[in-house]
């Protein structure tokens, strides 16, 4: 069996929050950062962002996005 895994990292401190899973779909994507931010106790203030695949319906030019409707909900639930 495969696994996939989602991991946030802190830009200061480098701490990293690792959790696995068996799928790689939207809604472990937002479980995710759910628990991560429970984890850390808050919301992260800087978010790098690396193979967004899930998250990311195009791309454009430079660093023009239009992100999926699902995680922009939860982007704006967390204020990120």
């Amino acid at each position: 069996m495969r696994v996939k895994g989602a991991h946030l990292r802190l830009c200061a401190s480098r701490a990293v929050y690792v959790r696995a899973y068996s799928r790689e779909t939207q809604e472990i994507l937002l479980d995710a950062y759910a628990r991560g931010f429970a984890f850390f106790g808050g919301v992260l203030r800087r978010g790098i962002y690396d193979k967004m695949k899930r998250a990311v319906t195009s791309v454009f030019t430079g660093k023009d996005r239009v992100f999926n409707r699902r995680f922009l909900i939860m982007a704006d639930l967390y204020m990120v």
